[in-house]
């Protein structure tokens, strides 16, 4: 052993307990205050998170449960007896158009087709029973399908274009809302000019959401097909134009001072469109629809489809 370590070994038995109680309450001293900020911050976090959590599940809940709202009323619609399906009611219509040329069809208001599906029952009397099994419904416009994508829906109209924004056809609050005409339309299709429809872009793709379809795919815009059974028949229109859009731009318009007006505004439309059908040409007689849905991305532009009517299928009761 050497003198250091003996001379400190000599120190520590000189230590009294007094001097040991000393230092201990030197090194509690030293101890940092509790940091209630941090854990105070560390509270606000784990609220949010909680909150955040428990909005994601009610949201998923909510959208669950309007598709399987949605489900219920297709199958009230269609029935179990009924064969057509997935669009075939539109496909049977563009085989038996009796004239091919477009134009000829648009230059005539109303064009009525029948197309027989068995002995003495036209698809448009199928429809018509379709239509009467959710008659129920308050405020019921019709019924729209849009080929190649998933909207497969009815269709109500109130007198403002806000309150379907967060009610099912019901009038029952959801988050998915419901397809809705704008309230400026005429009850009866074949008083617009221009018959607009609202539905959301749902993140489940459901309502409006796929109708991004007419856009993604030139084979499904060149095929698109627009069909909206109401109680005076059912409407046939081929979609034109598929754009993206300012929402205070006038692509919603259902009136214009003149006839020229009319027109130049159709081709405005067309002009518009990713893709472009060179054989749709307009007239002063022809009528069409307009779809509308949000985009959900920056500065969430309007995504429009539009469709010229091309055929009108009449009920024969």
């Amino acid at each position: 052993m050497n003198d250091e370590t003996g001379v400190f070994l000599s120190s520590l038995e000189d230590l009294s307990e007094k001097d040991i109680e000393l230092n201990e309450t030197a090194l509690t001293a030293k101890k940092p205050p509790v940091d209630f900020v941090r854990y105070f911050i560390l509270l606000i976090c784990l609220s949010v998170f909680v909150y955040a959590g428990y909005s994601i599940v009610q949201q998923l809940f909510e959208y669950a449960e309007a598709a399987n709202d949605s489900t219920m009323l297709r199958d009230m619609f269609y029935g179990r007896e009924d064969a057509l399906g997935d669009m075939q009611t539109l496909g049977r219509a563009r085989v038996n158009r009796p004239i091919q040329d477009i134009l000829s069809l648009q230059r005539q208001t109303v064009r009525e087709v029948s197309v027989v599906i068995s002995e003495g029952v036209t698809v448009a009397d199928q429809k018509r029973t379709q239509l009467d099994r959710i008659s129920d419904i308050p405020n019921m416009y019709g019924w729209i399908r849009v080929s190649g994508t998933n909207v497969d829906y009815p269709v109500v109209q109130w007198n403002d274009n806000d309150y379907y924004l967060t009610r099912n056809v019901y009038g029952v609050y959801s988050a998915s809302g419901s397809i809705y005409t704008d309230f400026r339309n005429d009850r009866n299709v074949d008083n617009n000019l221009n018959t607009i429809i609202y539905g959301h872009n749902m993140a489940n793709g459901t309502v409006f959401s796929t109708l991004m379809n007419l856009e993604k795919s030139r084979e499904t815009f060149d095929n698109g097909m627009i069909e909206l059974t109401t109680p005076d028949g059912v409407y046939l229109y081929e979609v034109f134009s598929v754009h993206r859009v300012n929402p205070l731009y006038y692509y919603r318009e259902v009136a214009f001072e003149s006839e020229a007006r009319y027109v130049e505004w159709l081709y405005e439309m067309k002009s518009l469109s990713r893709h472009d059908k060179e054989h749709i040409m307009f007239t002063p007689a022809s009528r069409i629809i307009t779809l509308s849905t949000c985009t959900n991305t920056w500065r969430n532009p309007r995504f429009a489809v539009h469709g010229v009517l091309i055929d009108v299928l009449r009920y024969s009761r």
